[in-house]
């Protein structure tokens, strides 16, 4: 029933709807925005011609705390383009239908110089435990709404916070969100770059990819042991490879208790569920859903080992790895965001681990 009221409300609306570019120059939160967009026929011409759409518009407060954390006076056209896609999203979401459980909406952002995600860059539409709606970005930086349904032809504008942040390299990821066990293993087999060894940098890189982060005591001490014994690079590789997925997109609300994916190796991993809790082969995902530029990060409690693909005995509580949260992968209250277009910037697309000299 609220499905249908929704959509009652929706077209009652648009009967006597401005255009998105008249809310935009009249809406008194948004002049820092209409600034931007104005001056620009690319931007103009891409928001005149959308439709079924949600634009999750910057407020001023947004733009002006975006320019003070980056260090800006003005944000470029090539920058303002990228952000403008990233804030635009395929189809209506009233702030009513968002909810406790999280939903990964795909944007228009499709450039390949910022995404390798097929169908758009995406974002988490989810609701708090007070029933705030929240936009999720790079390392789960959250961005809440200011103005709900504001109401344009074609769409629904949210008027937001902050800026979104477009995610960036997995990588990149492993440094700031604290993945310091998975690192520590890199560093103890003398990988200090993910990029640098094929085949498994071709799997980083690929487009639309799951990665699976061990990231625990467990995991290292495991990851340790095994790799002691092997003398050949590859073979660590493989381990890697084991825990990526490429070309299958999967964010944890697709999640089915059974479902098997096909790894870089070939070898299958198993998805299970627990008495609410999600195993990957007999490891808990103790983190999902960090999105980054080619896929999607699910932070795990412990290792993958492709002799051990059954889901884990129902008595298994697999509390490993939860009781240190600085290390378990869970993002910081506040992201350092590297900014892309600082050719000074510390944090290179070619991410480098510290100590590395490129």
């Amino acid at each position: 029933m609220e499905f249908f009221y929704l959509c009652f409300v929706l077209l009652v609306a648009r009967a006597s709807a401005q255009s998105l570019m008249e809310v935009l120059g009249t809406n008194l939160e948004l002049t820092e925005l209409y600034h931007y967009v104005n001056a620009s026929s690319t931007l103009t011409n891409m928001l005149s011609s959308l439709d079924n759409f949600t634009f999750l518009a910057p407020s001023n407060s947004a733009i002006s705390n975006y320019l003070e954390s980056h260090n800006l006076t003005t944000i470029g056209d090539e920058e303002m383009e990228e952000l403008i896609q990233y804030h635009i999203l395929n189809g209506e979401f009233p702030a009513r239908s968002w909810s406790a459980a999280p939903q990964f909406v795909h944007s228009e952002l499709k450039n390949p110089m910022y995404t390798n995600v097929t169908a758009g860059q995406a974002v988490e539409l989810v609701s708090d435990s007070q029933g705030n709606p929240q936009i999720l970005s790079w390392n789960k930086t959250v961005s809440t709404i200011v103005t709900q349904d504001v109401t344009c032809t074609g769409g629904v504008i949210q008027i937001i916070s902050d800026v979104l942040t477009v995610p960036l390299e997995m990588g990149i990821l492993l440094l700031q969100a604290n993945f310091n066990f998975f690192v520590a293993g890199l560093y103890e087999v003398g990988i200090t770059s993910v990029f640098s060894y094929d085949p498994v940098g071709s799997d980083v890189n690929a487009s639309d990819v799951t990665f699976f982060i061990p990231n625990s005591a467990d995991a290292l001490n495991a990851f340790t042991d095994i790799t002691s014994n092997m003398s050949s690079k590859g073979d660590v590789l493989d381990i890697l490879r084991y825990h990526i997925v490429t070309n299958d997109l999967v964010y944890s609300t697709m999640f089915q208790d059974g479902m098997q994916l096909k790894t870089a190796t070939g070898a299958n991993i198993t998805i299970s569920e627990q008495n609410g809790n999600i195993f990957v082969n007999q490891a808990k995902i103790i983190t999902p859903d960090f999105l980054v530029s080619n896929g999607v990060v699910h932070v795990i409690d412990g290792l993958l080992n492709d002799l051990f693909t059954t889901s884990p005995p129902s008595s298994n509580s697999s509390s490993s790895g939860t009781s240190n949260a600085s290390s378990s992968g869970k993002s910081s209250s506040k992201s350092e965001r590297p900014h892309r277009y600082n050719t000074n910037s510390a944090y290179a697309h070619q991410m480098t681990f510290p100590g590395e000299t490129g």
